[in-house]
């Protein structure tokens, strides 16, 4: 009963802590192109936090199944533990994958992205959405199992 409340409370906890982080780190790269937001930006903010959430769901998923395994084998505070590891590898790749959709938009368009997204062009904003959230639904599955060899091993 009580390791259940423990990894409620730690998965409370570490959830809060991941909304913030990254709901800081994105609105600050949003904001050095343009203060006050401007619409597609507002779009392309709440996608972008949408694909970090995706990933925070698939890194923890492995989290929690390892600390429901953990409470047959009294190894809580070493499971307890890696909730907020995989949380912060879920931040790093999300931050990795963003700044690979972010180049490879600058590389693939003719026109400047950046100007494009203040001039509230929704089309690039859509590409580069669809573009973010394909890479964390395509990428998150397998990285999750790349990273979980080397923790639980």
């Amino acid at each position: 009963m009580w390791a259940s409340v423990l990894e409620i409370f730690i998965s409370i906890v570490v959830g809060l802590l991941y909304f913030y982080l990254v709901y800081n780190s994105i609105l600050q790269h949003f904001k050095r192109m343009t203060n006050p937001l401007n619409n597609v930006l507002k779009i392309l903010f709440t996608v972008t936090f949408f694909g970090f959430l995706l990933n925070l769901k698939a890194f923890i998923t492995i989290g929690i199944m390892n600390f429901e395994n953990a409470l047959h084998t009294d190894n809580l505070i070493k499971f307890s533990l890696y909730l907020p590891v995989l949380a912060l590898l879920s931040f790093v790749f999300s931050i990795l994958l963003f700044q690979i959709t972010v180049y490879t938009m600058k590389m693939t368009r003719t026109e400047n992205v950046k100007i494009e997204l203040i001039k509230n062009n929704y089309l690039i904003c859509g590409i580069q959405s669809v573009f973010f959230l394909v890479l964390c639904l395509i990428t998150s599955e397998p990285m999750v199992y790349f990273v979980a060899q080397y923790l639980y091993n």
